[in-house]
């Protein structure tokens, strides 16, 4: 695993904290902070999941019921009587 060192300004109440977490947990303050954010990081990447998988539940049947392929409707959308190839009756 490939390691980056990294500085952080942190209010001095939040690392007391940190340190007081290490203490009781019996590890050093960096697997502490490693372990919070890789835990926090993966709440918000599976929150932003939910997000998207709602999404696409919300457009689930958006589009018109019973035309499941357009080849089915091609003959009547081109050449039926309002077909396409006719123009517009404005004209």
């Amino acid at each position: 695993m490939t390691t980056i060192r990294a500085s952080f300004v942190l209010p001095a109440a939040l690392h007391q904290r940190l340190l007081i977490a290490s203490k009781q947990e019996n590890k050093n303050l960096s697997e502490v902070v490693r372990e919070i954010l890789d835990r926090e990081l993966a709440k918000r990447e599976q929150n932003r999941l939910d997000q998207i998988y709602q999404g696409i539940r919300e457009m689930s049947g958006i589009g018109e019921r019973g035309i499941t392929d357009a080849s089915t409707t091609i003959d009547e959308v081109l050449y039926g009587e309002n077909g396409a190839w006719r123009g517009s009756s404005d004209e």
